[in-house]
């Protein structure tokens, strides 16, 4: 086994209204977008454990970006981390959007794998989605596990490097000492409340944001 720490299977997410000004995606899981599931006491429909949709990291990063929701393309890409059946219909699902060529890709995948074998499968679906993201766009950033997980991180990062993506490392955070969202308890279950609430979503996007200015001014930010 591989440690993990596995999002329930809520698979009843909306597509979400492809805009005309799309400047960019967000392509992830629970952490990206979760809809709102009375079964574990979730009442939101943003990313998981932010207190409100514009402190998740998606649009804390639109904030930063000076960017609005109406540009943005944020999608739950559930279970396609860890299952071949569904990847060429998930792909197909995505073309519409790829076909923008949106100036900014940010793929947030790979929590939700606990074995060797969903390993395996998230390798081949993470290379199909980064090579159609990277043909699309001149800009995209994946971001490792939250949960941090050398082995799923070193497929992460050996993909960008494969396809030119740009790498960007996030599982440092949940053990921090300085992580605040766990200081008090705020949800009765215990996957979304180990989620990353404001602070941790707020850290997110600084990397993010970092990553993505190193990357326009040709640079490479530290701690990205």
């Amino acid at each position: 086994m591989i440690p993990y720490y596995a999002d329930n299977k809520f698979e009843l997410h909306a597509l979400p209204e492809l805009q005309q000004d799309l400047k960019i995606a967000f392509i992830g899981n629970s952490l990206t977008l979760h809809a709102p599931s009375a079964e574990i006491g979730w009442p939101h429909n943003h990313g998981m454990a932010a207190s409100q949709t514009g402190n998740d990291y998606a649009h804390q990063l639109l904030q930063l970006l000076r960017l609005t929701p109406a540009q943005a393309y944020v999608r739950n890409f559930y279970p396609f981390e860890s299952d071949t059946a569904i990847a060429a219909s998930h792909m197909q699902s995505l073309q519409d959007v790829l076909a923008r060529r949106p100036p900014l890709i940010v793929i947030q995948l790979g929590d939700n794998i606990g074995t060797q074998e969903q390993l395996n499968s998230f390798a081949h679906n993470l290379q199909l989605l980064v090579h159609a993201a990277c043909a699309a766009s001149p800009n995209v950033f994946c971001v490792s596990t939250w949960w941090q997980s050398p082995p799923k991180d070193y497929v992460i990062e050996k993909v960008c490097e494969i396809y030119g993506a740009h790498y960007v490392h996030i599982g440092d955070l949940f053990g921090s000492p300085d992580n605040l969202d766990r200081v008090q308890p705020t949800y009765a279950h215990g996957g979304v409340e180990a989620h990353p609430k404001d602070w941790g979503m707020a850290q997110i996007a600084e990397r993010l944001f970092r990553a993505i200015l190193g990357r326009l001014l040709g640079m490479t930010p530290t701690g990205a």
